[in-house]
């Protein structure tokens, strides 16, 4: 019996209606005074509970000159109810799925401030487990924007999070620290641009919907920009950085050598 009672509270019921429906489906019809002596509920609260049931479509009275005698309905009543109710729901679902994406596309700005508000914005990275960051960075830029010792403990936490880091880096601002180097063993793909020219202030790293970007200046400000459209831009333009990078390695590799 307590099996059956928690598989209609699973249904909806409440425990008092479970069991004065379990108990009305063993009788034809009853009287509430009935139920509610089987029961061991009170005789008012039996009454609530029957227009409860009532309300539902599982209890009906039978009227009768003298005393007023009540019926359960057929227990598929409830699977036909139920079905219904989720064949309802399948066509709803992707209307209210129009709202999220609607609401995703709205772009939504975070900003941070000072050397915690940065560290704030790396522990933001990996947050979810999986996950695939995209970076085009300054490595001495991040270890001063976060610091050395923390840079240490978020890239063990980010592979203990099994975050790949496939990353764009400027090769004059390179550490040579195995930690920050190694690819493999560190879950992580680095491209080297060597020109001495190139100069970024602000790091950026790109994940789930985020765009971050994280200044490594004295004023220390960064902010996230959460936008599948916006991360959709800088992705073309993280690609195009990688592509004209092997396109000039290749060209070099092509130039003739001066005797």
């Amino acid at each position: 019996m307590d099996k059956l009672k928690k598989a209609l509270e699973e249904f909806g019921l409440s425990e008092k209606e479970a069991m004065v429906y379990l108990t009305g489906l063993k009788y034809d019809s009853f009287t509430i005074m009935q139920i509610a002596k089987e029961t061991g509920i009170k005789r008012p609260t039996c009454y609530m509970v029957a227009e409860e049931l009532r309300k539902k479509g599982l209890f009906f009275e039978i009227p009768r000159s003298k005393k007023s005698l009540y019926a359960v309905e057929h227990p598929r009543v409830i699977l036909n109810d139920y079905q219904t109710k989720l064949h309802y729901m399948e066509n709803v679902i992707p209307e209210l799925e129009k709202i999220i994406q609607t609401r995703a596309e709205k772009p939504h700005f975070r900003l941070f401030k000072g050397v915690k508000g940065m560290r704030r914005i790396f522990e933001d990275m990996i947050k979810k487990k999986n996950e695939h960051l995209y970076s085009i960075v300054s490595t001495q830029g991040m270890l001063d924007a976060v610091g050395d010792e923390f840079m240490q403990s978020w890239v063990k936490k980010r592979i203990k999070q099994k975050v790949f880091s496939d990353s764009i880096r400027v090769a004059n601002d390179e550490r040579e620290d195995e930690l920050y180097v190694s690819e493999k063993k560190h879950l992580r793909s680095i491209t080297y641009i060597d020109d001495p020219e190139l100069h970024l202030p602000y790091n950026i790293h790109m994940y789930g919907q985020n765009t971050a970007f994280i200044s490594d200046t004295d004023d220390m400000k960064g902010f996230i920009i959460t936008s599948q459209a916006f991360q959709d831009t800088m992705m073309s333009i993280y690609n195009l950085l990688k592509k004209q990078n092997e396109l000039h390695k290749k060209h070099q590799k092509k130039k003739p050598h001066n005797s």
